[in-house]
């Protein structure tokens, strides 16, 4: 797995980055706008610089003045650009009509052409760029001259030359080549963002030749638009960005009734959201990188996966800028209303660049009409050999050869899933289950798969999380008991290893590894759920009742998962209320039949009964089943949580959007099919951004642990939007059963099992860990570094607040 830059491509960024915020401020943008005469020299000069540093040649092939660097180098050069909002005709130039000369000029014309492109010569696209043609209203082409209008060009006025979609004498389209030395006329036209001029020219008898390699002159324009549409929308993407850092450093500063607004969490969770969406634009446009640089490898024929990436990367990245734009301005008040504040630069170019290639709504009817193409013939991300320099979705050697091991063991020991939402055993009840998946997990450990990433000498692998992701992702495809272990094995028994004594491993690793024992982590109360500082369950000092010193237990817990079948459990316990509440806690691990622990099953919305409230009353635990120090249990419990860093590979079940689009094309809307509508294909390509930008977050998750590093903050919102996302789901295919909607899993079939458990799983879902606020607090301060609300209870002793 490769889902990230290479360092030569992070290297190239920095330069750029550097260069730009040097020579191309976001100040110039309003010079240009203001009319200065320097601005329009320094933005030339900006240009030459960039020419100088080789970004002019990029894509371009090397005997045609190229530099052996193609499209994810320029991809990152449109995140800078798009960074400083840099006027320069970047776009114009390499990513329209630079782009119409690879796809369709021979190579003796890219050899007579792309040189000048290479040292810097502006080129400007001709054609219309929302790809919807109106021969009639073409330039007319003789063979020789261009004559005719053309009606909006972006930097027409200084480009050097230009690609043009034209008519032939056969009111057929072709595509031609023209200097705009001679036979030309231009006329400037106002636009919402003057820094990026466009003009009206006007051809008269302009020297043109036609672009020799060019068969279907529409289907053309299509693959040249997907092109440019990624590399926009990586522009949008550093736009964005920049914005979004602007507005957060603006909330760190700004001071409103006598606290920093930042701390405020109107303006916190806004900015969370933000980020987010930002982090689902960014997944989308690096699937989009990944799929132009396959197109670009083979000119003779499209990547099959550029159409429906380029939609999905256009389609968020525009949103996520347009929204920061706009909020990032909200979050500036009155200032960021102002001509020098730079919040309307951004304003201005998130409009202009939201509709240059035509608007929203289009991109996204490609898109649904890529999925509707998949349900017939899908069409995997792996389908494409890795291109040298691009990203790539295949396992290392390593990776391949221990996945084949996975799988071996697999087909001897388990069945496949009839489909890949299928419920384990779902005639079962619970304790057969859990019966069950004790037995799945026996059989695992023995094999060698129960704890891949567990030092050897504990009964593990000694394997990689990359390795323990690639099992989850394998024993996923067959129809075997899975989750059961996630609380015993992901989060005690680690806290076990890096707290308990070694008595206590000795006797207890084992039994946990092959399911004889299942643990259970005793966290959350009634008063201390999303603040587990609060908890209020009690660890006094005493002697047993043969004179073995230890501690005396009381308390209430709740929202314990499988508590009722759990043999022993880890308690978070106040052991000294004088201290700060994170200060004076205790960890002990208890036998949950021992005297005293009464468990009792909380039953769901849904019905089920998962989780469960358990009552400690006079529980006696010796002191040899104290896991830590004395008053350090808040350290030993945040071992456990941070173990659940190997979640990123279960935060949405995979192609939900299918089992929506086999749905709407089923369901009936208006007298018609439901997927001939509009608004229902928005739906669905709204659900599927959702769903594939989680998967995309998930690959960087990956490619990070892959390459021997902990994932970065990108996966912090993915909780929220797999919950919300899930919900949108769920709740959609209900709608679209009409009134039967009203009917029950069990009458509609056993498709709906799966949607039923996700209505209901999905409102827990957006509570268990942590609900959506909470997700929101943690970026706002752990990620953008806006500052935290005033707490009363820091440094207070625990007594004091509970009085």
């Amino acid at each position: 797995m490769n889902f990230e830059f290479s360092a030569d491509q992070d290297a190239l960024r920095e330069q750029v980055r550097k260069f730009l915020g040097k020579e191309s401020p976001l100040g110039l943008s309003r010079q240009l706008m203001d009319g200065e005469a320097a601005a329009s020299e320094r933005r030339d000069a900006v240009w030459r610089g960039l020419a100088e540093l080789g970004v002019t040649a990029l894509m371009l092939p090397d005997e045609a003045g190229g530099i052996g660097l193609g499209a994810m180098e320029l991809c990152v050069v449109a995140e800078e650009v798009g960074r400083q909002l840099s006027p320069v005709p970047l776009a114009s130039t390499l990513y329209l009509a630079a782009q119409a000369l690879l796809l369709g000029a021979s190579a003796d014309q890219q050899q007579r052409w792309l040189p000048a492109v290479a040292a810097g010569a502006v080129g400007c696209l001709a054609a219309p760029l929302d790809g919807v043609i109106d021969v009639a209203a073409l330039p007319r082409f003789d063979g020789k001259n261009l004559n005719g209008p053309a009606a909006l060009v972006a930097d027409g006025l200084a480009a050097q030359w230009a690609v043009v979609l034209a008519a032939d004498a056969a009111q057929q389209p072709l595509w031609v080549l023209a200097r705009l030395e001679q036979g030309v006329g231009r006329r400037a036209l106002a636009t919402l963002d003057a820094a990026k001029p466009f003009a009206e020219l006007r051809f008269e008898a302009t020297p043109a030749e036609a672009l020799d390699a060019v068969v279907d002159a529409p289907g053309l324009l299509q693959r040249l638009r997907n092109r440019a549409a990624v590399l926009l929308a990586f522009e949008q993407l550093g736009a964005a960005d920049a914005a979004l850092e602007m507005a957060a450093a603006y909330a760190r500063e700004r001071k409103a009734f006598g606290r920093a607004i930042g701390s405020y969490q109107g303006i916190k969770h806004k900015l969370a959201d933000l980020y987010t969406e930002i982090q689902m634009a960014r997944a989308h446009c690096y699937y989009g990188a990944w799929a132009l640089a396959a197109d670009a490898a083979d000119v003779t024929a499209p990547a099959p996966e550029l159409s429906a990436a380029a939609a999905a990367a256009r389609v968020s990245a525009s949103r996520a800028f347009s929204l920061m734009a706009q909020e990032g301005l909200h979050v500036h008040g009155g200032m960021g209303y102002t001509w020098e504040l730079d919040c309307h630069l951004f304003l201005r170019r998130a409009r202009q660049q939201a509709v240059l290639l035509g608007h929203e709504l289009q991109w996204s009817e490609q898109l649904a009409a890529e999925l509707v193409c998949w349900l017939d013939t899908p069409l995997p991300a792996t389908t494409r050999a890795a291109v040298e320099g691009a990203m790539d979705f295949d396992d290392t050697v390593e990776e391949a050869a221990f996945r084949a091991e996975c799988r071996a063991w697999l087909e001897t020991h388990a069945t496949l899933k009839q489909r890949p939402d299928d419920f384990f055993e779902p005639h079962l009840n619970p304790a057969e289950r859990m019966r069950l998946a004790r037995e799945w997990q026996g059989r695992k450990a023995a094999a060698g798969f129960g704890a891949i990433s567990w030092p050897q000498a504990l009964g593990g692998r000694g394997g990689t999380p990359m390795q323990e992701l690639i099992w989850r992702q394998e024993e996923g495809r067959y129809n075997v008991p899975t989750g059961f272990f996630n609380v015993s094995l992901g989060m005690v028994i680690p806290s076990l290893m890096a707290h308990a004594a070694k008595e206590v491993l000795a006797q207890h690793i084992a039994p946990a590894l092959t399911g004889q024992h299942l643990w259970c982590q005793l966290l959350s109360e009634p008063g201390a759920g999303s603040d587990l500082g609060m908890v209020r369950t009690r660890a006094e000092r005493c002697d047993g009742p043969d004179g073995t010193a230890g501690w005396r237990l009381n308390g209430q817990k709740v929202w314990t998962s499988l508590a009722q079948f759990a043999d022993f459990g880890l308690v978070l316990a106040r052991s000294d209320p004088e201290q700060p509440k994170f200060d004076g806690m205790t960890t002990f691990f208890i036998d949950m039949k021992s005297p005293g622990v009464t468990v009792r099953p909380i039953r769901q919305a849904s019905g089920e009964a998962e989780f469960n409230e358990v009552f400690l009353e006079d529980v006696f635990v010796p002191d040899s089943q104290r896991v830590g120090a004395v008053n350090a249990g808040w350290k030993t419990t945040l071992t456990g949580l941070m173990s659940e860093r190997l979640s990123v590979g279960g935060v949405m079940p995979a192609e939900l959007w299918r089992l929506v689009a086999e749905l709407l094309r089923e369901a009936r809307f208006l007298g018609a099919s439901a997927l001939a509508d509009g608004r229902m294909r928005e739906r669905l390509t709204n659900l599927y951004l959702n769903g594939q930008a989680l998967w995309l977050l998930q690959c960087r998750a990956l490619t990070a642990l892959s390459n021997g590093r902990m994932p970065g903050p990108e996966m912090s919102g993915a909780k929220n939007v797999a919950a919300s996302t899930l919900q949108g789901i769920s709740a959609f295919a209900i709608d679209l059963q009409g009134p039967r909607g009203v009917l029950a899993a069990n009458e509609l079939g056993e498709r709906f099992a799966l949607i039923e458990r996700l209505w209901f799983g999905a409102a827990g879902m957006r509570i268990a860990g942590g609900t959506d606020e909470i997700v929101r607090n943690s970026i706002g301060e752990r990620v953008l570094g806006l500052p935290g609300e005033p707490r009363s209870d820091k440094g207070v002793p625990f007594s004091q607040l509970v009085r």
